[in-house]
């Protein structure tokens, strides 16, 4: 399971003028920039191994990076007055958004604290508002004024990080709303709870004591656990930081976000179109051999429980904890009518090189080359066996749907060829490794004859660009068309699209050089039901658009059934926001 990387792959950011036009697009997202390779000695990494920066991706490299812009919160909010268009009067609910913000302090701008957006629409009207997830490390280290603690990405403690397992909870990666409340995610830790409409922190969430906090990693005592976790504050303390080692001086985090035993969930929770429910997974490290012909270093296995819940405070309605051996990469998953759906990532962790601070945490995961990748699918009915399939080795982050096609299992991915570069590997501003991180493709894997012996899996390409971000009516169980940002990286620029997984065609729109769509988020129109026309319904697609060279940031709000005719309106914010990761909408 992921303690380390969080959030997406590799995003790019964009830049455009603000008061253009944009072009539409049939078919793919066109370039016509001649290809050439060069070392670019601007963008050059830091690394021994002097990696370089394919040329091709440097104008979009610089204009992405443009997007990531410290922006003071909006906890008022205001009326959006600036609006090109017509907004719909029938969209009526809450957009939420989630990212990270107060890059200054950071290396890598997805260690950077969470930041979470909010735009009310109701009668053709928007309102705005904005605040930072009040994270227990938030908190902690503002008043220092530059980052205290770990980060995920590059993001290391001046002091040292000998010995310190903890990892910041930036809460900055995606939001849900469920039952009139609102969380926000980070995989490796604890959600955190915020008011649905002031958007204010009410704290950690353990999901009814399902996700208690503290460190992922569990050593099967409570003793054991406290010791590491006073390990892990003495490691703190003797690297000589100020503000962990007096508290005299400066708050402290509590020892139990510290301590070992706690578990972390996912930052990909879904409601089921079929139940209602609130379906996500948590999981722990635990310390143990499942297989004594294969006894991994340290000797671990990944611990996950499936959960559904009809309310947060309540246990769940369903449970199933499943124990897969060493270290799972597990960042998103999918679910069908009764079962859940995971991929497991060919990857390790190098335990030593995260605990003795030489790379961070997502610089410490490994690709094992030659291994496949396994598809596991878990029935929601904890009585019922569990099933897996191997397929060629490939790294899925995110996941578009999933259901059954009469006797064969469908499931919609983004796939990489393999896992991402991060950390000393990678672009310095970015943290990405163009020439691997650009080469997510949306795939459909369909298992023939999935419950049966002789099952064969198949993998066909549906969109021949790059594709990331995707999304689906959350209404339907059985999807036909995916939502996503796409681009072909040689021009500064991210258009959305909309794939058709059954003709195998797309429709694209995008913005001119410079400006960038961020995730495509799809919104039911009032009254469907996802049963009407073609099988996935009617509705809106909202994204948020950021113009890297102005600045200038607002959300495009397109006909989902009329891609390429562009934004039936266009909102613009009188405010900077930076590039977000993911979001959600409320009808609520």
């Amino acid at each position: 399971m992921q303690s380390a990387l969080t959030s997406c792959a590799a995003v790019p950011r964009a830049t455009g003028s603000s008061n253009s036009r944009g072009r539409a697009s049939t078919s793919r997202l066109q370039v016509s920039r001649a290809l050439q390779t060069e070392q670019n000695a601007q963008n050059n990494p830091p690394s021994t191994s002097q990696r370089t920066v394919d040329s091709r991706y440097s104008d979009f490299l610089n204009a992405w990076d443009k997007t990531f812009m410290d922006v003071d919160a909006c906890p008022d909010g205001y009326l959006v007055t600036d609006v090109e268009g017509e907004i719909p009067r029938d969209l009526s609910g809450t957009l939420y958004r989630n990212g990270p913000n107060d890059f200054a302090k950071v290396d890598h701008p997805y260690d950077a604290d969470g930041f979470l957006a909010s735009l009310t629409f109701e009668d053709g009207r928007a309102f705005f508002r904005s605040r930072f997830v009040e994270t227990a490390e938030r908190v902690a280290d503002r008043d220092c004024d530059r980052a205290v603690f770990r980060g995920t990405f590059l993001t290391q403690r001046r002091e040292g990080n000998f010995g310190d397992l903890h990892v910041k909870n930036t809460s900055n990666t995606n939001v849900i709303e469920y039952a009139g409340r609102v969380f926000t995610f980070w995989e490796a830790g604890q959600p955190y709870e915020l008011d649905p409409k002031t958007l204010e922190t009410v704290g950690i969430s353990s999901f009814a004591g399902t996700t208690p906090t503290g460190l992922p990693f569990d050593l099967d005592n409570k003793f054991s656990n406290t010791v590491m976790g006073a390990f892990v504050r003495l490691a703190q303390k003797l690297s000589g930081d100020e503000l962990l080692s007096s508290q005299d001086e400066a708050p402290v985090l509590p020892e139990t976000l510290t301590n070992a035993g706690g578990w972390a969930m996912t930052a990909h929770p879904k409601i089921c179109p079929r139940t209602g429910r609130l379906v996500t997974f948590s999981y722990t490290m635990r310390i143990g051999v499942l297989d004594p012909s294969d006894v991994p270093f340290p000797p671990m296995y990944s611990q996950i429980r499936f959960m559904e819940f009809d309310d947060t405070d309540r246990p769940p309605k369903t449970e199933r904890t499943v124990k897969l051996p060493g270290y799972c990469f597990l960042h998103d998953f999918a679910i069908t009518d009764d079962h859940y759906i995971v991929f497991i990532n060919p990857v390790t962790v190098d335990s030593w090189s995260y605990m003795s601070g030489e790379s961070p945490a997502a610089g410490s995961v490994r690709w094992i080359d030659g291994k496949p990748t396994i598809i596991l699918c878990i029935p929601r009915d904890a009585t019922k066996p569990m099933k897996s399939f191997t397929m060629d080795p490939c790294f899925v982050f995110h996941h578009a749907g999933a259901f059954v096609d009469g006797n064969d299992l469908v499931v919609d991915s983004i796939h990489y060829p393999s896992l991402p570069s991060v950390g000393k590997e990678a672009s310095p501003k970015q943290g990405l490794d163009p020439n691997a991180a650009f080469q997510s493709r949306l795939k459909r894997v369909r298992v023939q004859d999935w419950q049966s012996e002789g099952a064969t899996v198949t993998v066909e390409q549906l969109f021949d660009d790059y594709l990331e971000m995707v999304s689906t009516n959350p209404r339907v169980t059985r999807h036909r068309y995916v939502y996503g940002y796409a681009s072909c990286f040689e021009r500064a620029l991210i258009g959305v699209a909309r794939i058709d997984t059954e003709t195998k065609t797309a429709e694209t729109w995008s913005p001119e050089d410079r400006q960038f769509l961020l995730e495509p988020i799809f919104v039911p129109m009032a009254g469907d039901t996802g049963e009407e026309a073609d099988g996935d319904g009617d509705g809106w697609v909202i994204a948020q658009f950021i113009d890297s060279d102005t600045g200038r940031t607002g959300f495009f709000i397109f006909d989902s059934a009329d891609i390429p005719r562009g934004p039936v309106a266009r909102v613009w914010l009188n405010r900077a926001l930076p590039s977000a990761l993911h979001g959600c909408w409320s009808s609520d």
